[in-house]
């Protein structure tokens, strides 16, 4: 029986103000049963955030034991204990963890799964001896419930449901409970960091007070496990409901059941789902990866809506993330990185969840044709900043299932159409880069927004509105000269040090078209120390730069395109004991600071396997194919021992006691569902001989052209060039009807043209070849619709450059 409460609430409310866990993960896992709605994270030997009721739903910062003994010994299995864990089958999530007393005086092992059918987490445990008796010592479960992504007003309950015995928590109607197959010797709950059970273990070794109830604040629920009960093994259960009777009933069935049929039924249906995949038969790859890959993009599946994936199971530095609002940490849905998912699936030939995925972002399309920077599962958006190469992706991925005739049925080209036609109404520049970091002018957004009119043309004609098409390919084609002339610099310091002519930066900012100077144009950095930091965008490399050859707009072994690897491989180019490895750009501050301490919104950055596995893809691209294998294998090495991929690796020598080493996953998140995807599509890639999935309309107008199409200069509102290339048309894009006045020569003579208009774009081309360097075409504008002159001219001057 368990001892009895010394008080019925707990003192010191609400506690120390709330924050998540550590991100370094060593399991992912849920039941493959669509029924079982409930998803888990591990490590450092721990159960992390467990997800209920839907995959973006976090309910739990972490659960583990504390282990007290005889002349004040206190050990808490997180912190005090050398940490095995092992995923006992690839692509199967059950995991075994063996966690061993630094001081040598206990260990503990656990199997972790979910019930296939319920909301529970189960936990089978055994408590092994290594010095002294059994009687020694006394085992506390700890649990610090954080509901509906918050640890703030959580209320703790230690409850009895039908003379059983319970550790409860509850917010917003979310239900947790934990419990046990043996008996509970003693339960509290109370505040964190004042009243809770860690700081009665620590200082008293067991739980002198004993409350029942801790309302409305950051709580902690602690139980005392009889570590003389009959077997050999302990089962735990943390199960969830939408109400305390839900939840109990869920624990103690399963407690009921047992764990030797529910662990069957949960790996054989993973196992299952292994075996049935129609993988092609991918040689001279880590096959155990592989596996681990496709399990990694099932588990971040959403299940209630098909689909949707989230990007990762986690909290990056999660010790540092707020936990008193609602924060969606990376469980939330990006456009891009599920249509990356996607093209992963179509790497193992998995057509289907592919599908889903296309028809979850249609559901969720926005009015205007874009995509929300970032959504929960039910399409709300978390972030709204608009990301133009998002839009892009979603007419890439419809291009690709069209030419694998995985569209019938689908109500697709509306969509399409309205995506298509809001890439040529607000692009080229965007508000951010795929980086979510700057606006102006990307160079993977550009190569992004090319290859998507491209992948919207192919399918206009599949509908049969050829001259959309045409107006699409024309733009892409226009933006495509637009690389060239804007976003290519010559003459940096770092050009003269390589003695090449220059190369693709990173980005170019609006005011360096503006003004006519895209090397020298400033470039504000998020995320470093030094704040504000500003450098010239000329200066700023990108392994961004390569999605030109893989996104099929320039041939591999075009010559600014290998000046411009020189200048990425000597600036961006990390050598970790896994391999190589690449910086998303110069000056980048999104990492751990130099010591190891954790990204707190300033740091330094560090390299991303998935930019390894990106510039893997232009070795194959090169016909470079036993480079791009190393490569491929360096990211291999690059996954932890349970074969999870993060989004970063450490790039300087090893820091133990911050889980630090050299070419593993940081503290960023692990695992990033766009790093196996990638990872997926580069092995592809490798058995094909060829860049597997992507743009291939792009590709046959551009790289594997004879002779690509030229595009004209353009003139915007959004976008005006001050000046173009001699012997180029000049084409000015207005979002409405207008009569365009233009002169040659300073308005001794004009003359008038009516715009033409297609799907929302209204434009003019003037023929400006004739013109001469030094000479200028000056512009306005008469609205027809409103009846009034722009009140202002605008000039383009001709230029040798």
């Amino acid at each position: 029986m368990s001892a009895p409460f010394t008080a019925e609430f707990a003192p010191d409310k609400p506690g120390v103000d709330p924050h998540w866990s550590s991100t370094v993960k060593n399991g992912v896992g849920t039941a493959f049963q669509r029924e079982s709605l409930i998803w888990f994270t591990l490590g450092q030997g721990v159960v992390k955030e467990v997800f209920y009721p839907t995959i973006d739903s976090a309910n739990l910062r972490d659960m583990g034991f504390v282990v007290t003994g005889p002349d004040g010994f206190f050990s808490e299995e997180r912190t005090d204990t050398e940490h095995d864990t092992q995923i006992l089958e690839p692509g199967v999530p059950f995991y075994q963890i063996t966690n061993t007393c630094k001081q040598g005086r206990y260990r503990i092992y656990k199997e972790v799964i979910c019930h296939p059918s319920r909301e529970v987490l189960l936990q089978r445990i055994r408590f092994e001896v290594l010095e002294g008796k059994r009687s020694d010592y006394r085992l506390f479960l700890l649990v610090n419930p954080h509901l509906r992504n918050s640890g703030a007003h959580n209320n703790g309950l230690a409850m009895d449901i039908k003379g059983r015995p319970y550790l409860c928590a509850e917010r917003q109607n979310t239900w947790m409970a934990a419990a046990c197959d043996q008996p509970w010797l003693a339960r509290s709950v109370g505040y964190v960091g004042s009243s809770d059970g860690w700081q009665q273990l620590h200082d008293h070794g067991e739980l002198t007070e004993r409350y029942r109830r801790a309302p409305d604040g950051n709580v902690a629920l602690t139980g005392e496990v009889d570590l003389h009960g009959s077997g050999e093994w302990i089962l735990s259960v943390l199960a969830f409901g939408r109400s305390a009777g839900e939840a109990t009933h869920h624990a103690n069935a399963s407690i009921i059941e047992g764990w030797e049929t529910v662990c069957d039924t949960y790996t054989d249906a993973w196992r299952d789902f292994q075996n049935q995949c129609s993988t092609p038969d991918l040689k001279g790859v880590n096959q155990d990866l592989l596996h681990t890959s496709r399990m990694v993009l099932r588990v971040h599946d959403s299940k209630q809506y098909p689909g949707a994936l989230v990007a990762s199971l986690s909290y990056p530095w999660g010790t540092h993330e707020d936990g008193n609002s609602e924060s969606g940490g990376y469980h939330l849905v990006w456009p891009r990185d599920l249509a990356e998912a996607a093209l992963g699936f179509l790497a193992l030939e998995d057509e289907q969840s592919a599908r889903q995925s296309l028809i979850y972002l249609l559901a969720n399309q926005e009015a205007d044709g874009h995509w929300a920077q970032n959504m929960w599962l039910d399409g709300s958006p978390y972030w709204t900043a608009n990301q133009s190469d998002e839009t892009a992706y979603a007419l890439l991925l419809a291009e690709v299932l069209h030419r694998r005739d995985q569209l019938e049925g689908i109500k697709l080209w509306p969509a399409m159409r309205k995506a298509a036609e809001r890439l040529m109404i607000n692009g080229p520049g965007t508000a951010q880069d795929r980086w979510e970091e700057v606006s102006g002018y990307p160079i993977f957004t550009l190569a992004a927004e090319v290859a998507g009119l491209c992948a919207g043309a192919y399918l206009a004609r599949k509908y049969d509105e050829p001259e959309f098409a045409q107006l699409l390919e024309e733009t892409a084609d226009d933006w495509n000269a637009f690389i060239e002339d804007w976003l290519y610099v010559r003459g940096t310091d770092l050009a003269q040090e390589l003695k090449i002519e220059g190369y693709f930066p990173r980005v170019v900012p609006f005011q360096g078209v503006a003004k006519g100077d895209a090397a020298g144009a400033t470039v504000t950095l998020a995320n470093r120390m030094e704040a504000p930091y500003e450098v010239p965008a000329g200066e700023m490399t990108s392994v961004d730069a390569l999605s030109l050859v893989w996104m099929g707009l320039r041939k591999a072994d075009d010559a600014r395109i290998r000046d411009t690897v020189k200048a990425v491989d000597h600036t961006l180019r990390a050598e970790t004991k896994a391999g190589p490895c690449w910086y998303r750009y110069r000056f980048d501050g999104y990492g751990e600071k130099p010591g190891g301490e954790a990204f707190d919104n300033a740091g330094v950055g560090r390299p991303w396997p998935l930019l390894a596995a990106e510039r893997a893809l232009y070795e194959l691209s090169l016909g470079e194919k036993d480079e791009a294998q190393r490569l491929c294998q360096g990211v291999e090495k690059m996954a932890n021992h349970c074969g999870l991929i993060a989004e970063q690796v450490w790039d300087e020598d090893d820091i133990p006691e911050q889980d630090l080493y050299n070419g593993q996953p940081t503290g960023s998140a692990t695992p990033l569902v766009w790093a196996h995807s990638n990872y997926l599509q580069l092995v592809r890639s490798l058995h094909e001989g060829y860049v597997f999935g992507w743009a291939p309309a792009a590709h046959e107008r551009y790289a594997q052209a004879d002779e690509a199409p030229v595009g004209r200069a353009f003139w915007r509102f959004d976008t005006q060039v001050p000046f173009i290339r001699e012997g180029r048309k000049l084409r000015l894009m207005l979002t409405g009807p207008a009569r365009v006045r233009y002169t040659f020569d300073d308005w001794k003579h004009h003359q008038d043209v009516e715009t033409d208009g297609r799907g929302g774009v209204y434009w003019v081309d003037l023929d400006t070849t004739q013109m001469q360097p030094g000479d200028k075409v000056v512009f306005t504008f008469f609205w027809t619709e409103t009846t009034n002159w722009e009140g202002q001219d605008f000039a383009v001057e001709v230029k040798d450059w």
